[in-house]
Parts: structure tokens; C-alpha cells; sequence
């Protein structure tokens, strides 16, 4: 939540997250399936129900939480992990009814390693969906054409200028990551991609700012 204030004080446009869904099938801001790499600790966000997780682990935040906090004031990025548990029907309704202040597309897209997982929903219109590749993302471009999605993003140098140029063509965005430096920031913006991603974004905001300050005076 912290990391999250940062950014919507800096004036960043929106924040990514990744949600785990715990034994009471309700969804925390965790990027991890398990505890391990930030707390030491081998057990699943699936063992724990939501109030034993956050009693033990505070700094894990509900879903719920941070669209009451950010919801309307910064866009949100919401990447779905694959897990088992629960199914996607209850997913969906779940994730539904925590966004249900908001507008899809306008306040937030929901993204997705695997295109498959969200393919299912319903209740949550296509063009709030994002597909997120690793590698090549011939596969995922096809996807969200076929299917008639809101969004792409992979790595940088694997967006090429015709995949681009094919989605706003459609009227999709593409989003490319992950930006370190201000060189790469303004190439890619010059290359009109529509979303950053960068672990670095309250320093590149500030890179925008000092660069658009002295057109507006």
C-alpha cells in the first residue's frame, strides 16, 4: 500500500498488481503463491483465511482494500494468477462485485499471463482484458484479436512497429516493460505505446514532468 501511495503521489497514471486468493476464496495483492521469497515462510496465501494472513502478515493488503483506497483515483492493473482454487465462476463473481464502483476499461483492466484463464468471464466485458506475454507474443496477439480484447503487452524489443501498428489499428493498446531508463521511456512513447510498465515509475514520472513543465509555460 505503501508502494501504491508513492506512485499516486507522484502523479503516476496507474499501478499493476497481482492477486493470490486465500482459503476463504477472497483475493490479496501478493505477487507470490507462497511467502517464502519475502517472509522466509513456506506456506501458501491459499493455506491462510484473510484475517489470520493479514493478522500475521499486515502488510499484505485485500483487493477489497486497495480498490477502496486507489479505486477512481489511479488506474488499476489487475493481473489474475493461475490457481486451482477457487473456480472461475466464483472468481469472477468475487472479483465483480469488489469493482462494481467501477468503470472496465476506464478505471481498470484485468490482465492475464494466460489468456485461457479469463477467456470464461462473462460478467467483465472482453475489452477490460489484457493479455501479458514473456516471450514471443505472436500467440497472445492472435488471441486478443480473435477474441476481441482491450489490450496487449510484452517486452519492449519484442513489440515490433507492425504488431503495433495492427492493434490501434483495432483500437487495442500496447503495453511494453520494463522501462529503466529515460532513454527507453521516451522511445517507446515516441513509438506510441500506450502503457508503461517500469519498477522504476515514480522516477520516470518525474522524467515526463521536467520534460512537458517547460511546454506549458
Amino acid at each position: 500500500m505503501t508502494a501504491f501511495q508513492q506512485a499516486a503521489e507522484a502523479g503516476v497514471w496507474g499501478i499493476e498488481m497481482d492477486i493470490r486468493w486465500t482459503r476463504d476464496r477472497l483475493p490479496v495483492v501478493f505477487h507470490d503463491p507462497d511467502l517464502n521469497r519475502l517472509y522466509g515462510r513456506p506456506e501458501a496465501i491459499a493455506d491462510f483465511m484473510l484475517n489470520e494472513l493479514q493478522r500475521q502478515y499486515p502488510a499484505i493488503p485485500s483487493l477489497e482494500e486497495v480498490v477502496s483506497r486507489f479505486g477512481k483515483k489511479i488506474h488499476l492493473m489487475i493481473e489474475v494468477k493461475q490457481q486451482s482454487r477457487p473456480g472461475i465462476r466464483h472468481q469472477e463473481k468475487c472479483l465483480e462485485e469488489i469493482l462494481q464502483s467501477l468503470e472496465p476499461v476506464q478505471d481498470y483492466h484485468l490482465l492475464t499471463l494466460d489468456p485461457a484463464l479469463l477467456q470464461p468471464f462473462t460478467r467483465i466485458p472482453s475489452q477490460a482484458r489484457v493479455a501479458v506475454t514473456e516471450g514471443w507474443p505472436g500467440f497472445s496477439s492472435r488471441w486478443v484479436r480473435r477474441h476481441d480484447w482491450g489490450g496487449l503487452c510484452g517486452h519492449y524489443l519484442l513489440m515490433g512497429a507492425a504488431m503495433m501498428r495492427h492493434h490501434h489499428q483495432d483500437l487495442r493498446r500496447v503495453g511494453t516493460g520494463f522501462i529503466a531508463s529515460r532513454n527507453c521511456l521516451f522511445r517507446e512513447l515516441n513509438r506510441g505505446v500506450d502503457w508503461i510498465f517500469s519498477n522504476s515509475a515514480e522516477t520516470l514520472q518525474k522524467e515526463i514532468q521536467q520534460e512537458i513543465t517547460p511546454m506549458l509555460q
